[in-house]
């Protein structure tokens, strides 16, 4: 081999060296294409363990005592798959809003040694995503949903905000960037976040995909509770596609107990596939464009129906179910600065149209009902409901352990004979404003169900029975 040969090789092994150098030094645009239109199929699996943290109020010795702290073990296991179709909204180039269509979702779980399966109803196959500010909405266009339906759906990982995770710009490999707290707070659920402080980094480039992994802190609320929360993720960015393909996120949370919701100790591990699709007939054009372009409130309603209580009832979102007796269910209130009011709804044997509780007997029962803790009947009304339940409501002021007490007695029955409705909405002084006119607009929306068994006729005192708040 000539000189001259040998040194033409050897320059060009130099550059190429020199060029694969560059090209692993070279920045790769991590700036997604995802447009509104887009389709892909989702499959997300949940795993949760860990121990659930609850007031053993049994052991209290006082109302408003708080029992000793005891823990539960607790695991989750879910799937779900669904097609999303992503709609215009959203501030910048990423939409924010999407319409889903539920193919499958259920969930085992198990507490203690107790355990049910959950599957998504049929009629809340079809959803919107409105993840434009704050906690993203979910909501059924076809009518509202059980809490249950929403629970087994609102995970974290929210496909729709997905994207917003990428830097939208072109970074080189080990090079890391912030999460904004916007970000993490639509990517996990969290009605506010306090702290932020999760990293992302690039960690691995070839031909076809860009590896981001991310980790951190983030402190934050859910549903009244204050949780801190430790992320570990890793998503694969498409480079063919310009998307994200695959989410894989670990979280280890530990909650506190919420006025609605026990604490929370627990690993939660999460896989999220994203395969883009051309076409499914459950999000054509024609579905898509006859739902609505915006969640209104009526839309965030809820729908909680008891055949064992005999009623059904749309509500708004802060209101919780946090007891179900056979003779009882118990509500309760929360808003941004937590527990507001208990709701206590009882059965109450049926009456003829002719021996129909009057205004006057149901005051005088009340009254004396609460015995030393009465103080005064602020107001009493009677009225027909929005679903032509006939309705009465006192007002009644007193005090529970030297804590001023406001309790609001209301009485449904039907038009015709008929199993009735107590409930009893108990509210400190203190936060009634806060309450305000909502637990009117709860009994408002009683539809009192037909042909439903009656209590024995004992139990018609519940709707003496107070319900006392424990304070946290």
């Amino acid at each position: 081999m000539s000189h001259s040969r040998s040194a033409v090789l050897v320059i060009l092994a130099a550059w190429m060296n020199l060029a694969a150098s560059a090209g692993a030094d070279s920045p790769i645009d991590l700036t997604p294409q995802v447009t509104s239109g887009d389709l892909v199929r989702v499959v997300v699996e949940l795993e949760v363990g860990g121990d659930l943290k609850v007031r053993d109020q049994s052991q209290s010795k006082t109302a408003t005592e708080e029992g000793p702290l005891k823990t539960v073990p607790m695991s989750v296991n879910g799937t779900v798959e669904y097609d999303e179709r992503l709609l215009p909204g959203g501030d910048g180039p990423l939409p924010h809003r999407s319409a889903r269509h539920y193919r499958s979702a259920e969930a085992v779980l198990k507490i203690a040694e107790g355990g049910e399966t959950r599957k998504l109803s049929d009629d809340t196959r079809l959803v919107l995503v409105d993840a434009r500010e704050g906690r993203p909405t979910i909501i059924c266009p076809t009518g509202p949903m059980e809490r249950d339906d929403l629970d087994l759906i609102d995970l974290v990982g929210n496909t729709t905000a997905l994207h917003a995770l990428l830097p939208g710009k072109s970074v080189r490999d080990g090079e890391t960037w912030p999460m904004d707290s916007a970000t993490v707070q639509k990517l996990l659920g969290l009605d506010s976040v306090a702290l932020c402080e999760v990293q992302s980094v690039l960690d691995e480039v070839n031909a076809g995909f860009a590896r981001v992994r991310f980790t951190g802190q983030v402190n934050g609320a859910v549903d009244g509770a204050a949780t801190e929360l430790s992320l570990q993720g890793i998503y694969l960015f498409d480079r063919k596609l310009k998307r994200i393909s695959q989410l894989n996120l670990a979280i280890q949370e530990a909650r506190s107990i919420g006025p609605t919701s026990p604490g929370l100790d627990a690993v939660a591990k999460l896989r999220i596939k994203l395969t883009p699709i051309t076409e499914t007939a459950e999000l054509s054009d024609q579905i898509v464009g006859n739902l609505p372009a915006e969640i209104t409130d009526e839309m965030r309603l809820l729908q909680l129906r008891d055949e064992k209580l005999g009623f059904s009832v749309a509500h708004d979102r802060q209101w919780y179910v946090t007891g179900d007796r056979r003779e009882q269910k118990t509500l309760r209130r929360i808003d941004d600065d937590g527990l507001i009011a208990q709701c206590t709804m009882s059965k109450l044997p049926p009456q003829s149209a002719e021996r129909q509780t009057t205004l006057e007997e149901f005051v005088r029962d009340i009254q004396f009902a609460l015995g030393k803790n009465f103080r005064e009947i602020a107001s009493s009304e009677q009225w027909v409901n929005q679903q032509g339940e006939r309705s009465m409501a006192a007002v009644v002021l007193g005090q529970v352990e030297s804590v001023p007490v406001q309790w609001r007695y209301y009485l449904l029955a039907p038009e015709q004979t008929g199993s009735r409705l107590s409930v009893v909405v108990t509210v400190e002084q203190a936060v009634v404003e806060r309450l305000g006119k909502t637990d009117r607009e709860l009994v408002d929306q009683i539809d009192l169900l037909p042909g439903t068994a009656a209590v024995p006729a004992e139990t018609a005192g519940l709707i003496l029975q107070q319900s006392v708040l424990r304070k946290r």
